[in-house]
């Protein structure tokens, strides 16, 4: 995504057009007291043509590494959630969304555990995060927010956008960069115990 269409308590925005190490940090805050002072942290990124339906977007993005690792995990995550407590997970989260234009064609969030393959986190070598989108309609835009609800009052929260690309040809055989993990049923494998 190579322009910035708009940002909202964002610090140094346009360092998420370029593809590198810098990045545009939201910030979001709860606010003094429940409806006051509170606001949450946007940016919206362009491509410079329309995305296809079904190709993936993936946005490089950086936030509390324990709430990073529990969602990468899809469903295992879901366990992980429950050690964690939904009060992380459910006071300050962020959104990714997919748009044409100003049409939202999806939308993911945080609080919903990313756990299917329109919509998932994923982690390349590296360490580094990055939100897999992919949209079953052409889309042009992507947007992402942090959000902080009232309940944390006074409390100040961020997260960090690098950039957001998909890529181009048909090669079936490139070389992977990033993984998630999913489990149902006998999760257990994935501990290395079942054989699988």
């Amino acid at each position: 995504a190579s322009s910035l269409v708009s940002s909202s308590h964002v610090t140094n925005p346009s360092n998420a057009t370029l593809y590198d190490n810098s990045y545009a940090t939201l910030n979001s805050y709860g606010g003094i007291a429940v409806g006051i002072g509170d606001y949450n942290g946007k940016i919206e990124l362009e491509f410079p043509t329309t995305v296809p339906a079904g190709k993936t977007t993936y946005v490089r993005i950086d936030f509390d590494q324990d709430v990073l690792n529990a969602l990468v995990g899809g469903n295992l995550g879901s366990e992980l959630v429950d050690l964690l407590g939904t009060v992380i997970l459910g006071n300050h989260f962020f959104t990714v969304s997919a748009k044409n234009n100003t049409t939202v064609i999806n939308s993911f969030s945080s609080q919903n555990n990313f756990s299917n393959e329109s919509g998932r986190l994923v982690r390349d070598a590296s360490g580094n995060f990055y939100f897999a989108i992919t949209p079953n309609l052409p889309y042009n835009r992507i947007e992402i927010t942090d959000n902080t609800n009232a309940v944390l009052l006074g409390t100040s929260n961020s997260m960090r956008v690098y950039y957001a690309f998909y890529t181009t040809g048909n090669d079936s055989c490139n070389t992977p960069f990033a993984t998630s993990f999913d489990g149902t049923g006998g999760t257990i494998d994935l501990l290395g115990l079942g054989g699988a």
